[in-house]
């Protein structure tokens, strides 16, 4: 087996280090969210051998092509060979030596088995009740903004429980990540999401620290960087570049009394690996208000009082995944990483091969 070195970002390194029992991530597009996800799967294989983790989705579609691709990844590149060390889908034959999870597990069609008895349940919200399972060691959320809370507080979150006697307070080596969770997203926008944002009051409960308006002010700032960069202005550039410098040691992330650990991050928190083009390219590319949100993670204070309010059923919808075209090509690919995020057309819902394409022109003036 070749080593591959692994080189975390500062909000990888931030998660990695802390380590904190639970954990709440809104970051923006091009952060390495899932590369997150993938360390956290690591982690819990090794401290909570036969644990069950869920990994919940709003759509399976999310899972496959969103979520498990990059995990998959820095799975890959911290040794795990899939078939070998894990395996997704299908209940694990005998001879493989795969160990089972301490609660039994009745259906396999949506389970990632490792070898030493750590699964991970992959739930979605399609339908009501479908995201029931086993008793929980733990819970991880990807893309938490698009989850239905209210039914996950009902149907998940109650299953997070059992096995104090392995991992828990009932263990001589309490494992304090048992029980826990860990939420990944990107910004929420309407007032349905805001109760991931609650998360991080603690920071001004706590520390007296205003998170969120110095974190508003950073992205005002980098938004000046750019113009400086387009401009050729470098030294408007560093001046500007220094002063989000010392304004972000004003939100250095620490744990909360209740053991949480909340974290904001944009494009810019790995633009080591993305490049200032990525992030310009964007800027261009995009109108403002999804530039600010999506790549730069901006808080929407004031979405409840603008013009024209977002209404959640109305205006935005998550479910332009074609689940069982996805799902068919994971199972025929073996998983395979690559197939799952080619972008395929028809891995959208709302793509209909059987119809030609509508061509409107808009001349502008």
């Amino acid at each position: 087996m070749i080593e591959e070195l692994i080189e975390l970002n500062a909000p990888q390194q931030i998660s990695v280090i802390n380590n904190a029992p639970s954990e709440v991530n809104i970051e923006g597009r091009g952060t390495g969210k899932s590369y997150k996800i993938g360390w956290e799967i690591n982690n819990i294989v090794r401290a909570m051998p036969r644990s069950i983790t869920s990994i919940t989705g709003r759509t399976y579609g999310q899972i496959l092509t969103r979520t498990l691709p990059s995990t998959l990844k820095l799975l890959e590149k911290l040794g795990y060979e899939k078939d070998l060390d894990y395996r997704i889908g299908g209940k694990p034959d005998k001879k493989s030596g795969f160990i089972e999870p301490y609660e039994k597990v009745t259906k396999f069609d949506n389970f990632i088995s490792f070898a030493n008895g750590t699964g991970f349940l992959m739930l979605t919200q399609e339908r009501q009740g479908s995201s029931r399972g086993p008793n929980l060691d733990r819970e991880i959320v990807d893309e938490a903004l698009t989850i239905n809370k209210q039914r996950y507080d009902e149907e998940v979150s109650p299953a997070n429980r059992g096995n104090e006697e392995y991992f828990g307070f009932k263990s001589p080596n309490p494992i304090p990540q048992h029980h826990g969770f860990r939420y990944v997203s990107s910004m929420p926008y309407t007032r349905e999401q805001m109760w991931l944002l609650d998360y991080g009051k603690y920071y001004e409960e706590e520390a007296g620290i205003q998170i969120f308006d110095i974190w508003n002010r950073i992205v005002k700032l980098q938004l000046q960087i750019i113009e400086a960069y387009k401009a050729g202005d470098k030294r408007l550039f560093k001046d500007i570049w220094n002063e989000t410098v010392r304004l972000k040691k004003q939100i250095a992330p620490f744990v909360s009394k209740n053991g949480v650990l909340f974290t904001l991050a944009n494009a810019f928190d790995n633009v080591q690996n993305l490049g200032m083009s990525y992030i310009v390219r964007e800027y261009d590319k995009q109108n403002l208000l999804t530039f600010m949100v999506e790549i730069l993670n901006w808080i929407i204070d004031k979405v409840e009082d603008c013009y024209y309010p977002l209404d959640s059923q109305k205006h935005i919808y998550y479910d332009a995944y074609n689940d069982d075209f996805i799902r068919g090509v994971a199972e025929n690919t073996n998983w395979d990483a690559k197939s799952l995020e080619t972008g395929d057309c028809r891995f959208d819902l709302d793509c209909d091969p059987s119809k030609g394409l509508e061509v409107v022109f808009d001349w502008g003036t």
